[in-house]
């Protein structure tokens, strides 16, 4: 069932633990618990976190978007070099650390983006993000920028979830990459909030209340169809990881399941009665912890996408069809800071982050939303 629905969790779990079948433990090398920065710093967070730039920063950006625009280079030649920030540079480096070693999640406030083209904020958005990462990765096979705006009421088709107004709060997932990094350009008139939980709390939650379920969740077996390697029909490998000391969880729900906007191909894998079972606590763990944020025009938002699950409530433009809700993503990769992907996710790094066919600018980096 592709909704989590807490009812029908409990009477499968009931079920299935007053059968004679032999029931998970939990491996000797699991912690119980974890008292992490991550999941305690993220819980408190709410609006209070957002930053405002001061003017002096706000001018340093101007200037730099200025210059680079001017150069006439191609966005992909945008980094901290050719972007410089040197009054900002330290308070990045600060926010950079926040994003990994702190709460996981810094939301910058305060371009004017009536100030610029729509290139112009794109290069100020790409150009920040340099300052905060270390690569750009691919979202699709040429596309380094991805447009979210709701195009099924304007066209009245049916589009994956970054192109509609449906809520992504269930499921929870993640994206690609080490950092998720988004720009509002404009905010919803009605709803839109993101929601955010911490996988460390996810991890707690289940700890205390499910124990049994944390060993397959980090089985090497679930049944992935998604950007899958070496062109097989699916492939496997866990949904969560705890190699590097505090866990980490690459997945949606979508890849594992058939959605209501997309089916698996016949044949494919289906998830065990465990495996749902432990998705969809994973998903009424993340409840509990969950963090919501309201997105305002103007806010740039940077996540830590390995250690934090994200996703949104509904949201509706009303009769604005044309402008809308409309928000920049990019997609991050910081060695430095992160470390390298747990050995399973290599294939998914390599494919993201490494060089890409070389193609036109509107196509690497469109000006409009398209699916």
């Amino acid at each position: 069932m592709y909704e989590p629905d807490q009812a029908n969790f409990l009477r499968r779990r009931d079920a299935r633990l007053a059968s004679t079948t032999p029931q998970p433990q939990l491996p000797d090398d699991f912690s119980s618990r974890l008292c992490s920065s991550c999941a305690c710093k993220t819980a408190s967070l709410g609006e209070g976190h957002r930053v405002t730039l001061s003017q002096i920063h706000l001018e340093e950006i101007h200037r730099a978007c200025l210059k680079y625009r001017d150069s006439g280079a191609r966005l992909n030649a945008i980094c901290k070099e050719t972007f410089p920030l040197p009054l900002l540079q330290e308070y990045l480096i600060e926010k950079r650390l926040e994003i990994h070693k702190g709460c996981g999640l810094v939301v910058f406030w305060g371009i004017n983006l009536l100030r610029y083209s729509c290139r112009e904020n794109i290069i100020i958005f790409a150009g920040l993000s340099s300052h905060l990462s270390e690569k750009r990765g691919r979202q699709t096979r040429t596309k380094y920028l991805i447009h979210l705006k709701d195009l099924a009421r304007k066209r009245g088709e049916i589009y994956s979830s970054p192109y509609c107004s449906d809520a992504l709060a269930s499921p929870f997932h993640t994206d690609y990459g080490d950092v998720v990094a988004m720009f509002v350009l404009k905010s919803a008139s009605k709803g839109g909030t993101g929601i955010f939980a911490p996988v460390s709390a996810v991890y707690n939650r289940i700890a205390s209340t499910y124990p049994d379920l944390l060993p397959i969740l980090c089985k090497p077996n679930w049944p992935f169809y998604n950007r899958p390697p070496n062109n097989n029909v699916y492939h496997e490998r866990p949904v969560m990881y705890t190699d590097s000391g505090e866990p980490e969880m690459i997945f949606s729900r979508g890849s594992l399941m058939d959605s209501p906007r997309s089916k698996r191909p016949p044949g494919t894998t289906a998830l065990s009665d465990i495996q749902a079972e432990a998705l969809d606590a994973v998903h009424f763990a993340a409840m509990n912890a969950v963090l919501k944020l309201n997105y305002e025009t103007g806010d740039m938002i940077y996540f830590n996408n390995r250690k934090i699950l994200h996703g949104r409530e509904s949201f509706d433009d009303g009769g604005d069809t044309n402008e809308g809700r409309h928000i920049l993503r990019l997609w991050l990769q910081d060695c430095k800071m992160a470390g390298p992907p747990p050995r399973s996710l290599n294939v998914y790094w390599e494919h993201t982050f490494s060089a890409g066919d070389e193609a036109e600018e509107e196509v690497q980096w469109p000006l409009e939303p398209e699916p």
